[in-house]
């Protein structure tokens, strides 16, 4: 309402300002022409302005009327002399001129108001809408997103569920080469479906610290992705007796500095993309090149190809030509690239297939060795370990990690740590999963002190840090907390348990 009064008082006051001009150069003029001669000498045309204004601020009834007035008032003296009168037809001519121009100028002046009020109503609509609107691109916009998250995880979760199938068949645990494979392809699936998580949550908690870049081989990566993506191009192609063949050239020591999950993540998507491609079978070559300081990565197929305008969009946010694409994958892809310091380029040609090339820049040896991350080596002692948690499948697969690395474990609800602190059972460390649970904190560390067990704290938690246990980390000391998000991986609690409690000896 505000808004449409400022509008509307605006239009107004533009329309005054140019009236008041239009008034004071008339009456400058009418003074002038009195001044040099009379109203003999002056010209009729000035007579149109009071009729000008009147219509153009009034409307075409009040010019007419004005230009009716002013022509009867002169009468037959309108000025061709004052002693020589005109005849009666010059002065119905010009007093109809008169008229015929004050309703003229009236009418444009009211079009002129219509399109201010219409434009004015339209801003108004505008205005109400824009909450709408804005919620709107809003919504579409998580719907792209969430679509884009599905994607992943389906591309994730389809070795995992494979995977864990084959683990199952009867006679494979008989197998142990095949029993390794199969849980390796589980453990590598999980840690990419872990990426896309990490990813999400750094996209919506900006503090969220981003992967290291650490040392990778990218024949490793290659060969995982191809691993992981063996039951699609293998059965992808929809021509009977049409088959996808894999060449790779990817010799060991081409390191580049990535993230291992992300740039597998990355291959995943471009080999889904390249047998999409080929339905009716074809050829996947993979090879890696160097060349001065660029390492180059090169996918490429003898698919369908794409045409130059969708080539040319092929790295737009939500561009798909798939029935069931989201749009996300080639943009996600260039980004990683760009995070990893390198750059993504795709040529393509219709009905003559798709060549996608990943150049990273060739890190220098200071670089490498600084950013090598190697396994936890260190050992902590064997210790008694208090394990609190709402989620009893967390707490199951925890219990079998800790007692793996040789500590003994009590896994209790989270609701029952209290009551357990105050047993008599002795405790080296606490480790609560805070997950599934609105627990604080700080009620965590007052039980440990009422019960009077200075105790080192892990926090374990899916969600973001919370605040609390940044107050706590950040605390007087007297109880050493640490905190690591879910899914947490052996190394990450041995080396944190480690910090905590020092290596065994």
């Amino acid at each position: 309402m505000r808004t449409d009064r400022l509008l509307i008082s605006q239009s107004y006051r533009t329309t005054l300002v140019a009236t008041l001009v239009i008034v004071l150069v008339s009456v400058v003029w009418t003074v002038l022409i009195l001044c040099a001669g009379g109203l003999a000498y002056l010209n009729p045309g000035v007579l149109l302005i009071p009729v000008a204004i009147a219509a153009f601020y009034f409307g075409p009834l009040v010019g007419a009327v004005v230009a009716g007035v002013i022509g009867l008032s002169l009468g037959l003296w309108v000025p061709s002399g004052l002693d020589e009168p005109q005849p009666l037809s010059d002065w119905a001519v010009r007093l109809l001129s008169y008229v015929l121009v004050g309703v003229l100028i009236g009418y444009l002046s009211l079009h002129q108001q219509r399109r201010k009020r219409k434009a004015i109503d339209n801003q108004k609509m505008l205005l109400e809408s824009m909450p709408q609107l804005i919620e709107r691109e809003r919504i579409n916009a998580l719907q792209q997103m969430a679509r884009g998250v599905v994607h992943d995880l389906n591309n994730s979760l389809a070795p995992i569920q494979g995977f864990s199938e084959l683990v199952l068949e009867p006679g494979v645990a008989d197998d142990p080469a095949k029993v390794r494979q199969y849980v390796g392809g589980i453990k590598t699936a999980s840690e990419d479906a872990s990426a896309v998580v990490r990813r999400l949550r750094a996209f919506y908690a900006q503090g969220t610290a981003a992967a290291p870049l650490v040392p990778v081989d990218l024949a490793d990566v290659v060969q995982d992705s191809l691993a992981l993506t063996e039951a699609r191009w293998r059965s992808q192609p929809h021509k009977e007796g049409a088959k996808i063949d894999i060449q790779m050239a990817c010799p060991a020591g081409h390191v580049v500095l990535a993230n291992h999950a992300d740039l597998r993540g990355v291959l995943t998507n471009l080999i889904f993309n390249a047998v999409d491609a080929m339905p009716d079978g074809g050829t996947l070559s993979v090879t890696c090149t160097q060349a001065d300081a660029v390492i180059t990565l090169t996918l490429s197929d003898t698919g369908l190809g794409m045409p130059t305008d969708v080539l040319n969009r092929s790295k737009e946010v939500y561009f798909t030509t798939k029935p069931d694409g989201t749009g996300m994958g080639i943009p996600l892809a260039d980004s990683t690239m760009r995070y990893f310091g390198g750059r993504l380029e795709i040529a393509s040609e219709l009905n003559r297939g798709t060549q996608v090339l990943m150049r990273f820049p060739v890190p220098d040896p200071a670089s490498v060795e600084a950013a090598q991350v190697g396994p936890v080596t260190e050992r902590p002692n064997p210790c008694r370990l208090l394990l609190a948690g709402d989620d009893a499948l967390i707490r199951e697969m925890l219990t079998a990690v800790l007692m793996a690395e040789g500590h003994s474990v009590c896994d209790v609800a989270l609701g029952d740590v209290a009551a357990t602190l105050e047993a008599d059972a002795p405790f080296d460390l606490l480790i609560c999963d805070i997950s599934a649970s609105a627990s604080r904190v700080d009620a965590i560390i007052l039980a440990l002190r009422e019960a009077g067990r200075n105790v080192p704290l892990i926090l374990l938690s899916g969600l973001d840090q919370p605040a609390d246990v940044e107050a706590a980390m950040a605390g007087d000391g007297s109880i050493p907390v640490s905190w690591l998000p879910l899914p947490v991986s052996r190394d990450d609690l041995r080396r944190v348990i480690v910090a905590l409690i020092g290596p065994g000896v």
